[in-house]
């Protein structure tokens, strides 16, 4: 179809456009941060308000970063980034092996933290996939509602998985997306 360039239809136009120019990708980096020297849980949000999307894009806390100085094996993984710099050394070293891909800003969120979110949502439904044990807690396989100290075990559990951090993170995600299912 024609478009007619006057003055009314170029108005109209721009009425149009400049939301689409406000439309911007962002990335938030959601840190889960275990005591005062790491992070234990690492996640770049990507929220695309022009597709109504969000990807996840999780970070191992195992992933090989290396900052010069830092020579010790335990110095040479990205959750260590926290304890040198905090938040601003993490999305530093994000950003580094992401290769640019900025973040435009950041969550931290402590364990006392995740446990009283979930509990304000009044506990999240999830399928434990096994039996676990983790800081005293116990969880037993199937279909349950975990309250905040469940959910906080359930997302740090590390022993014991075949696939080792890979199965955490599915699990994680598992986790973060029913809690967002709920939310919506």
């Amino acid at each position: 179809e024609n478009i007619d360039k006057d003055t009314e239809n170029t108005d109209e136009a721009d009425k149009i456009d400049k939301p689409i120019i406000r439309l911007k990708r962002k990335n938030i980096l959601v840190l889960g941060i275990e005591g005062k020297a790491r992070t234990d849980v690492m996640f770049l949000l990507c929220l695309d308000p022009g597709t109504k999307s969000i990807d996840l894009i999780s970070i191992p806390r195992d992933t090989y970063y290396h900052e010069k100085g830092y020579d010790k094996g335990d110095q040479r993984k990205i959750n260590a980034a926290y304890g040198r710099r905090k938040e601003k050394g993490s999305v530093e070293a994000v950003e580094k092996i992401l290769e640019g891909m900025p973040v435009d800003n950041y969550i931290s969120v402590e364990y006392e933290g995740v446990k009283a979110i979930i509990d304000a949502m009044g506990g999240v439904e999830i399928e434990v996939p096994r039996d676990m044990e983790a800081g005293g807690i116990k969880l037993e396989k199937g279909l349950q509602t975990l309250n905040g100290e469940q959910a906080l075990q359930l997302i740090r559990f590390r022993k014991g998985y075949r696939d080792g951090d890979l199965e955490r993170i599915k699990i994680r995600h598992l986790f973060i997306g029913k809690a967002a299912n709920k939310l919506s």
